[in-house]
């Protein structure tokens, strides 16, 4: 078993080697955020979310946006233009599936149920971390702006319109007119 969960936690670490491909489509070749980043700051903004929106639990929230992507590493990350042509779904349950199972029974079950209730995204926290993943996105789309990769706007403008919950409406409203380096500057 310790040797399965060994190179469960190896793969985990291929999440640090897994670009986010859209940005490769608005013209980054370099800088270009991976899965992991992505994930760890999808979690914090999901913990702050859940917060914001009075859930009794907010690390159980954070803790099921820490997996949300592990099945990446196997299928890449696929973006709109993959779409056309692979059953995103599908591929990214298989292939989180055939990961969890080097896990041990009772990691692997809960997993499986935050993957799946993420999926669905009907429940509470479901709709908390849909909602943390776009900002964490529109976050990275400003940043990206900021340095000159204008077509990244358009990230910026699909994932503000896709928000359900009021906190998340709200900061991306000021996402909007808050320059990126000003936290450092105040």
């Amino acid at each position: 078993m310790y040797k399965q969960v060994t190179n469960a936690i190896f793969e985990m670490f291929e999440m640090t080697r897994t670009p986010r491909s859209g940005w490769q489509r608005a013209g980054l070749r370099e800088g270009i955020e991976n899965d992991a980043e992505h994930t760890c700051l999808m979690a914090q903004i999901a913990f702050i979310l859940a917060v914001m929106e009075g859930v009794k639990n907010p690390e159980l929230v954070a803790c099921k946006g820490l997996f949300h992507d592990n099945g990446e590493p196997r299928t890449g990350d696929v973006n709109k233009l993959n779409l056309r042509y692979f059953k995103k779904t599908e591929g990214e349950r298989a292939a989180f599936y055939d990961f969890t199972e080097r896990l041990p029974e009772q990691v692997k079950e809960r997993l499986r149920t935050y993957f799946n209730e993420f999926e669905m995204g009907t429940s509470k926290h479901a709709i908390i971390l849909k909602d943390a993943d776009l900002l964490q996105m529109a976050f990275q789309g400003k940043y990206y702006v900021s340095i000159g990769y204008k077509f990244a706007q358009q990230f910026i403008d699909g994932a503000g319109k896709k928000l359900q919950t009021d906190s998340a409406k709200h900061i991306f409203e000021h996402l909007g007119t808050t320059d990126f380096f000003e936290w450092c500057i105040n």
